[in-house]
């Protein structure tokens, strides 16, 4: 172990220097986003380089926003499952 804190998606080397923005820069992350129902409790939270962070964010956002279209048209279709 060479005493560095490290992104557990990447690997990469966290900076927690104040104001770093960078892709090393650290951010915290919700291991089940607020979207998803996750609390801000230190059991669902961990420290994430910024890149990976802000990328599961746009996946997550994505993952959201094809659910909320596909409710969309089940209500549409008269509350009934459309099977394509």
């Amino acid at each position: 172990a060479d005493g560095v804190t490290r992104c557990p998606l990447c690997g990469r080397e966290l900076d927690y220097a104040p104001g770093a923005r960078h892709n090393g820069a650290v951010e915290i992350d919700h291991i089940t986003p607020h979207a998803l129902g996750g609390e801000d409790h230190i059991e669902n939270t961990r420290p994430l380089c910024r890149r990976c962070n802000r990328a599961r964010t746009a996946a997550i956002g994505k993952r959201r926003s094809r659910s909320v279209a596909a409710n969309r048209v089940t209500r549409r279709a008269g509350e009934q499952a459309v099977e394509w």
